[in-house]
């Protein structure tokens, strides 16, 4: 009204009524300008006002601790109103942001009925910033609008705060006790008094808990989907403060290992495991921050409980296609000094829990970093060494198995039961028992979509089995029978003949010798190592299964039996032809039997080749060790009958015992 302004000295123009008519329409759709949020540290930053005027901060709180269920009703349907009409932008104005602050900063406080009304509240905003994100994506070039996405980007970071703080809200709420079952007492008689409402309370404290699960996976859910649903992945793209996004999300996965009720819930573990993996997965943004706090977090995590072990195991499953595992395998040996080990116990079986763990996940980045983990076993940590030995263990059965998708690793093919029975000959000389994976290797590669195989080269082999064996004389009588028990299950794995053949006597010659060790288990595990060798040798069976060992004993008494046989027949058509010649005449069927007999010999061996694979064995085998007894001087033949009688005899005492 050309008055005067109180502070400035000047004057101002009043507005033209067509300058009103223009700015009425944006004053209706946007009351109050948003203010730029920046994701503070703590939530407490957030209290003092900033000194830059824009930006966005906590104030003039409402008092909701003095509020009634009623007043707190009224205040949550003014702002889901507001919220379900600005697409869930609304969460970043200042009245409701202030508003929302107060609810979760007395959490404890506020009532059963008020906190899941918050948690829905903020749920709902985070899908309708998706489902907005998803228009700004679809609409044409000439449509977008650089402050329209930076709005929504602002609404979006304020969203991710809330729920992150939300998370760690819901994840640190202890559920409701349940009440224990009945007692033996008078009172305990089913049909009581106190019955009907000990069942009630009972079925109302499982609700309670169903309704807390159901908030912590919507909550975790919700912000799994703020960075990698639909369109939300391409509105944080350029966006300067990604890596703290990432790094909320993130550390709202991690709350979860503060509790051990939430871990034992299979759909809060996956989805916490999912806001840790989620931001190292996406691509197009710097992570060399969010990487190593992830490595930090991870590593605390260990220290922490008992089921930080395998939640991080399985973190590592989730990223294996980016720098994590690496990164956090190589930072594993700087906290294994003996000093940092002695004085924590839960560690040092957490540690030991997750190298079996992720061994048994990614046995190929395992191998690929085992040059840093083997300098473990210097480590004064029986606990350390038993996972390590373990692992080779784990390393050496894990040949042929399937990688996770996406893993680079040179394709092998798994030989069934029968290929390796055909091939067990083979497999004695060494380094022939590949070739029908290296020869099935580029087929399997020419496939683009065909799956990795884990596969391990015969000198690195040949390697890991020698500081597993060396391990046999550890001075920890639990590394010695982890080595001597992993040994048993290398020999009896029926998958893959992860004990080569030729390692067979040594391994037994270290069984034999740990019989004598000082401690009882480890002597029970070197019996069980011997048995194992014994029954699952490779020379017992016969080829082809076509019997087992006692099948095949039997068949070679029979032949020594008809061996005896024929040198008797030999020695009686020698001394009918003796007492002929001396009488002067020939012996009857002298020498056409001779010449029938060189005869015979083809048609014998035509018949051999129309036995089982097991008789032939068998004559073989009896061939072979007359032929080796024998000392090559065949004149005199009652001499030579001598010798394969004694020979036979000799079989046939081994095979009765």
């Amino acid at each position: 009204q050309g008055r005067p302004a109180a502070d400035f000295g000047t004057v101002v123009e009043a507005p033209s009524p067509s300058q009103i008519a223009c700015c009425t329409p944006l004053i209706a759709a946007c009351p109050d300008a948003m203010r730029e949020f920046v994701l503070p540290f703590k939530p407490e930053e957030l209290l003092a006002q900033p000194g830059d005027g824009n930006k966005l901060w906590a104030q003039d709180l409402p008092p909701v601790d003095e509020w009634s269920m009623q007043e707190a009703s009224k205040a949550l349907d003014k702002l889901v109103g507001r919220v379900l009409s600005s697409g869930g932008r609304d969460i970043a104005a200042d009245e409701s942001f202030s508003l929302i602050f107060a609810l979760l900063q007395s959490w404890p406080r506020l009532e059963d009925a008020t906190r899941p009304r918050v948690v829905e509240l903020l749920v709902d905003a985070a899908r309708r910033l998706s489902g907005e994100a998803s228009k700004l994506k679809k609409a044409s070039a000439k449509q977008k609008d650089k402050d329209s996405a930076k709005d929504l980007r602002n609404a979006a970071r304020v969203a991710v705060f809330f729920l992150k703080w939300a998370a760690e809200r819901v994840l640190k709420q202890a559920p409701d006790a349940v009440l224990a079952g009945r007692g033996r007492g008078k009172g305990s008689r089913r049909g009581g008094a106190n019955d009907a409402d000990k069942e009630a309370a009972l079925e109302e404290a499982k609700e309670a808990q169903r309704a807390l699960e159901r908030s912590r996976c919507s909550v975790l859910g919700e912000l799994t989907s703020l960075i990698s649903k639909d369109a939300m992945p391409s509105l944080w793209m350029g966006d300067q403060a990604w890596q703290q996004v990432g790094q909320y999300v993130s550390d709202a996965g991690f709350a979860a290992l503060d509790s051990a009720d939430a871990l034992k819930h299979r759909e809060t573990r996956q989805l916490a495991l999912r806001c840790v993996a989620e931001p190292l997965l996406q691509e197009g943004h710097q992570h060399s921050n969010l990487l190593v706090s992830t490595v930090s977090k991870l590593m605390h995590g260990l220290r922490g409980g008992e089921g930080g072990a395998l939640f991080a195991a399985d973190v590592l499953l989730l990223t294996h296609m980016t720098p994590l595992p690496r990164l956090f395998l190589v930072d594993l040996p700087s906290h294994c000094n003996a000093g940092e080990l002695s004085s924590q116990h839960a560690f040092q079986r957490s540690l030991a829990a997750f190298l079996v763990a992720v061994t048994e996940r990614l046995p190929h980045v395992v191998l690929a970093n085992i040059s840093i983990l083997l300098p473990l076993l210097d480590v004064d940590c029986y606990p350390i060494r038993s996972a390590i030995v373990e692992s080779i263990s784990g390393l050496l059965a894990a040949e042929g198995k399937k990688l996770p998708s996406g893993a680079h690793a040179a394709p092998a093919v798994v030989v069934d039961a029968e290929a390796a029975a055909e091939g067990v000959e083979a497999a004695e000389t060494g380094g022939q028992a590949e070739e029908p994976a290296e020869a099935a290797a580029p087929a399997a590669a020419a496939q683009g979509d065909a799956p990795a195989y884990f596969s391990i080269a015969n000198s690195t082999k040949k390697d890991l089995l020698d500081t597993l064996l060396t391990r046999s004389l550890d001075k920890s009588v639990w590394v010695r029978y982890r080595v001597l028990h992993s040994l048993v299950g290398l020999a009896t794995n029926p998958r893959v003949a992860a004990l080569p053949r030729d390692q067979w006597s040594r391994v037994l010659e270290i069984a034999t010798r740990r019989m004598q060790d000082s401690a009882s288990t480890t002597r029970k595990a070197s019996m069980q190592l011997v048995r194992a060798l014994i029954e699952h040798h490779p020379y017992g069976p016969a080829l082809q299964g076509s019997g087992d060992e006692r099948t095949k004993a039997q068949q070679l008494l029979q032949e020594v039996a008809v061996r005896f046989q024929k040198l008797q027949a030999e020695e009686a058509a020698d001394a009918e032809r003796a007492i002929a010649e001396s009488e002067g005449r020939a012996a009857p069927g002298g020498e056409e039997e001779e010449e029938e007999g060189t005869e015979e010999q083809p048609s014998k061996r035509r018949r051999f080749k129309g036995k089982t694979v097991t008789d032939q064995t068998v004559a073989n085998d009896v061939e072979r060790i007359l032929a080796e007894d024998g000392s090559g001087d065949a004149e005199d033949k009652q001499l030579e009958r001598e010798r394969q009688r004694e020979a036979l005899r000799r079989m046939r005492d081994c095979y009765t015992q």
